[in-house]
């Protein structure tokens, strides 16, 4: 399956809350996420909004 980049890397810190609006691509609809996280760590939450999209004929 192919997965387009929807975010592009981020530098992360601890203990913070990071908004991404403007750096969204823009690559449609979209029904599943994949979450990396590089190199190896935790993440505690994750939390993503979005509407839904109007159906495509």
């Amino acid at each position: 399956m192919f997965w387009p980049v929807l975010l592009p890397e981020q530098k992360l810190a601890m203990d913070k809350q990071f908004h991404f609006a403007e750096q969204i691509q823009k690559v449609g609809p979209i029904t599943h996420i994949r979450f990396n996280i590089i190199p190896d760590g935790g993440v505690s939450r994750l939390r993503l909004w979005g509407r839904l999209a109007d159906k495509q004929a």
